[in-house]
């Protein structure tokens, strides 16, 4: 499968895992017509991301505190079979 780099023209959903206080999250702007979620375990790192995306007036990203381990457990074993012993 070729590598696509019209990326502006189809709607994309970013996750940005371990997204801390943000500066991924910045960069992933370039990409406009793209769904935008940061997920972090720390609080303190959302809030300061919240901050720096207010001062930036910048309001399609969604942050979310969670743990990583939740998500990938989550995408690898959605119906939680593979747990079953």
């Amino acid at each position: 499968m070729p590598f696509k780099s019209n990326f502006n023209s189809e709607k994309l959903n970013i996750l940005i895992a371990g997204c801390g206080t943000g500066k991924h999250l910045l960069h992933a702007q370039r990409y406009k017509n793209a769904a935008i979620t940061g997920i972090d375990l720390s609080a303190s790192s959302l809030n300061y991301a919240q901050r720096k995306l207010n001062e930036l007036g910048i309001k399609s990203v969604d942050l979310i505190q969670m743990d990583i381990h939740s998500v990938l457990l989550s995408y690898l074993c959605p119906n939680r079979q593979c747990l079953a012993q």
